[in-house]
């Protein structure tokens, strides 16, 4: 059997975490051997019980890391996610890591009309979008890293993601479906990651940042009506951000196949997984 490269998950409890232990519990992609690392032991053969910020053993020299570990917390500091970021960049140096992809978030770049491309300034306006692109920043100057810029993922989200019988939706400005946003299937985020540990693997050259999502983007209103979740609009809210949407060229051009988003699609891939619910 050829030689299965490692990739060692971090944070492999939190909702990402939960995803991906899912989708590749089903679907493992043949050249992957994914390695846990968690501080909640669920006793499987294939993890790691640790806390970052404290004793971590050394990984499988030549592993490739993904670092989900993370909150979204209103009461967490910035400081926990830098502390997290540089626990993993320590951890990266000393196990030699063939490369390390940051899962971060589109958060980061803030308002704008245009498509977000990766190599503009990042402008957040919100404290998790700052405290994502704190973590980003620990990992500036270092080798063989990555940072995802991340879409919404499809029931990890907001809305899909949001157990409350009724939903209320913010108006935006000329506008009649809502907010709007670049999102992702969590089936087909699995299905990325996995294809760019694959070019990791094989010593292929990747970008330093990369946005992950589909296109084109996805209007709120019509994600709930695709999920016949009933809603109603709130008030004018003028903290609104109408749209946020990624440029996507730099991922259809590791991944031609990346399917387009749609409103009906996503919920679909949200449904496919019914033991996820972050």
């Amino acid at each position: 059997m050829p030689h299965k490269q490692v990739i060692a998950v971090t944070g492999s409890t939190g909702r990402l975490g939960q995803l991906f232990r899912l989708v590749w519990s089903g679907d493992q992609p043949r050249e992957l051997a994914p390695l846990w690392l968690t501080r909640q032991s669920i006793k499987a053969p294939d993890e790691i019980t640790c806390d970052l910020e404290g004793r971590v053993p050394t990984l499988p020299s030549g592993c490739i890391i993904l670092h989900l570990a993370g909150t979204v917390a209103p009461g967490r500091e910035m400081s926990d996610h830098v502390a997290l970021a540089v626990a993993v960049r320590d951890l990266a140096l000393r196990s030699e890591a063939r490369h390390v992809f940051v899962a971060s978030t589109a958060a980061v770049y803030g308002r704008g009309d245009a498509p977000h491309e990766e190599a503009e300034k990042p402008d957040p306006a919100s404290a998790y979008g700052r405290m994502k692109l704190a973590a980003e920043n620990v990992f500036a100057g270092q080798p063989r890293t990555t940072c995802l810029r991340i879409g919404n993922v499809a029931g990890a989200d907001a809305v899909l993601g949001n157990n409350a019988p009724r939903l209320i939706l913010d108006p935006v400005p000329d506008g009649t479906e809502g907010p709007s946003r670049s999102y992702i299937g969590p089936r087909t985020l699995a299905r990325v990651v996995a294809r760019l540990a694959g070019v990791a693997a094989t010593g292929g050259v990747l970008p330093r940042t990369l946005n992950v999502a589909q296109s084109p983007i996805v209007s709120m209103a019509a994600l709930l009506r695709a999920a016949d979740r009933p809603f109603d609009w709130g008030p004018e809210n003028p903290a609104v951000i109408p749209k946020v949407e990624l440029a996507t060229d730099r991922l259809r051009a590791l991944m031609p196949d990346l399917p387009l988003a749609s409103a009906a699609g996503l919920v679909a891939e949200r449904d496919s997984l019914p033991s996820w619910r972050p």
